[in-house]
């Protein structure tokens, strides 16, 4: 591509920060390269955000958590990796100098270091959130100070997070390098990148709101999208800013990645006891105004296959789920239950399912095969093929571009399951075949 290094657009930008990110990390999957470029330019505009995301790299050892911070130090406006900081200036320094903290588990190993840590990554994801210390002052006398958390963060660690923090983190799970890599990160950025970043910093210095874009059913001409969870949009907000205006190839990737989670969210709010619940009270309903909580309790009871006397759900503990979610009680000579209320339904839905989404829902997935078994039986079938034909079917079956990906590193790279059969041709090797 050609660049004009004196006023560079953003997708020329974005095209050179991608390129550096893949010629020196590995990601299974294609969407994290994007992730990573994306987020790294959104380091440079953080006083346009009222909210960020952290980056979770989350991977066992020797598996290239290190180099992406690395790689980050570089990128990233004002970085500051973790062992530049200590306890007595952290809070000063993401006061004063607005850093992109980049923090290595390795380092949080004094306990002093890693509370303080903590309370900054709590707090430090939506603009407007202090801390209050006890400091001294110029005279010696104590004074409190307030100081603030808000910026951009990216965590490295074997460990899982604690779920306050993880809810505040976009994942990128790595395995051990398998490709050609070079052996040692770059120390500094090429020049014509820094003169880039440089110029796409002075160009949103002044920008403090962004344009008013409607993410919710995609903003560029792409396939039509499911609408984000509201905790999904506020994750991703920042990103889906940048990537629109770098590129579409960009913004699907982000975009895919929001909806990934969104699932996942949607997923974990219908394993909840307030969603067996409420689909249990749908199943009974049965168009009547009021519902009993005895009829109510024994459905649960049904759908969670519960049989022992002292696993059984009790219609108090029913009743306190279903006050929860907001329904009315009522009361007659032998009977309690709840008033049914059409448009709190139509809201729940959207949250916890009905019976017959779930239901709809459960055969999708099990008529629909894993994309690695849908490779195995393509290539068993037809001998050989080219990549581009395998991926082309593949996405005829709906499989997304993104699922192909992964799926071909992990069946190429990690395992060698698929391996040249000719020129431009691939195959599956006879031994993993399925019988």
């Amino acid at each position: 591509m050609s660049v004009d290094s004196e006023k560079p657009s953003d997708q020329e930008l974005y095209e050179v920060v991608l390129s550096f990110v893949k010629d020196n990390v590995e990601f299974l999957d294609e969407r994290h390269y994007h992730l990573i470029a994306v987020w790294a330019l959104a380091t440079y505009r953080t006083h346009q955000w009222l909210g960020i995301p952290y980056l979770h790299l989350h991977a066992p050892s020797e598996s290239g958590k290190t180099r992406v911070l690395e790689i980050l130090r570089l990128l990233c406006r004002n970085a500051v990796p973790s062992d530049a900081m200590t306890p007595a200036n952290i809070f000063r320094l993401v006061t004063h100098q607005d850093p992109t903290l980049l923090i290595d588990e390795t380092d949080m190993e004094s306990n002093e270091f890693s509370n303080l840590m903590v309370k900054v990554l709590n707090s430090g994801y939506v603009r407007g959130k202090f801390i209050f210390r006890v400091e001294k002052g110029e005279n010696g006398k104590l004074v409190e100070e307030q100081f603030k958390t808000f910026g951009f963060k990216a965590i490295a660690g074997l460990d899982q997070l604690a779920q306050t923090l993880a809810s505040r983190c976009i994942k990128i799970s790595m395995v051990r390098n398998t490709m050609s890599k070079p052996v040692f990160a770059p120390q500094e950025l090429p020049p014509q990148l820094k003169e880039m970043l440089s110029k796409y910093e002075e160009k949103y210095a002044h920008r403090i709101n962004p344009a008013n874009k409607h993410f919710i059913n995609g903003v560029v001409e792409v396939e039509p999208m499911p609408p984000l969870t509201n905790r999904t949009i506020q994750l991703f907000y920042s990103l889906l800013h940048v990537a629109h205006d770098c590129s579409v190839e960009a913004y699907e990737a982000i975009y895919s990645l929001a909806k990934d989670r969104s699932t996942a969210i949607t997923d974990e709010d219908r394993e909840t006891v307030e969603a067996y619940v409420f689909r249990a009270y749908l199943t009974v309903k049965m168009n009547r105004p009021q519902v009993p909580v005895k009829e109510i309790t024994e459905q649960l009871n049904k759908d969670m296959d519960l049989t022992d006397p002292r696993n059984l759900y009790k219609p108090k503990t029913v009743s306190s789920v279903m006050s929860r979610l907001g329904f009315k009680r009522y009361r007659k000579e032998n009977e309690r239950g709840f008033i049914a209320d059409v448009e709190l339904e139509k809201n729940l839905i959207i949250r916890y399912g009905s019976p017959e989404k779930i239901e709809e829902e459960a055969v999708k997935v099990e008529e629909r095969l894993d994309i690695q078994e849908f490779i195995r039986r393509l290539l068993t079938t037809a001998g050989s093929m080219t990549q581009e034909d395998i991926k082309q079917t593949c996405l005829d079956h709906s499989y997304g571009i993104s699922e192909f990906n992964k799926a071909w590193k992990e069946m190429q790279h990690l395992r060698g399951e698929i391996t040249m059969a000719g020129p431009g041709l691939w195959k599956i090797e006879p031994r993993l075949r399925l019988g």
